[in-house]
């Protein structure tokens, strides 16, 4: 099973904005925060040499190079520490290192999601090409996965590329529910390098 929830390599003191700030907002705002700013938007990039400096709020994860064409993951309550002070969060596989997913152009995957939190919880794939009752956001293609179930996932990979999955329940996208999907092309990729890097800006 391709999918690494270890230590990162680096991690640096992060923060986001409180479920009371958002809360405390008008509505409007919390709306346009929540969608566009104060959602975690993350940038993941394949760093193909060495690293120099990283940013503050970076978290540079190890990559697994297996593949395979079934996934189980957990959604768990966890602790998050960011060096400076800890809280509760919520991550894959009982890991509050974000989780990277691997796939293989042409493969069919499927990914089987349990469900341990007390609240609703699902999986949006994002930038994904796929059957919409696939895309894993509650009551549009699929009613979300309740407390205690397992819901499982299917769809071919059609494309290549760097893209990211993330809760669509509630708050528990910036609450740390997101990760990394990494689609290897079918041919071999035009370049070499040493050592592949994903870096996650939140």
């Amino acid at each position: 099973m391709s999918l690494d929830t270890t230590t990162p390599a680096w991690s640096a003191t992060s923060s986001y904005p409180t479920r009371n700030r958002l809360e405390a907002l008008p509505h409007w705002q919390r709306f346009a925060f929540g969608k566009v700013s104060l959602m975690t938007i993350c940038l993941y990039a394949r760093m193909r040499a060495r690293i120099g400096a990283l940013a503050a709020g970076v978290v540079l994860l190890t990559a697994a190079s297996a593949f395979a064409g079934e996934y189980n993951l957990t959604v768990d309550r966890v602790t998050v520490d960011t060096g400076d002070f800890t809280k509760s969060g919520i991550g894959y596989n009982a890991s509050s290192t974000p989780t990277v997913l691997r796939f293989k152009e042409g493969e069919e995957v499927t990914i089987n999601v349990t469900n341990n939190l007390s609240e609703d919880t699902s999986i949006h794939w994002h930038g994904l090409i796929l059957p919409f009752e696939q895309d894993g956001v509650p009551n549009i293609s699929f009613d979300g996965i309740a407390p205690g179930e397992t819901f499982t996932y299917r769809f071919p990979i059609i494309q290549a590329g760097t893209y990211w999955f993330h809760s669509h329940s509630g708050f528990q996208e910036p609450d740390g529910a997101y990760g990394a999907i990494i689609i290897e092309p079918k041919g071999r990729e035009p370049f070499r390098y040493d050592r592949e890097y994903v870096v996650q800006l939140a």
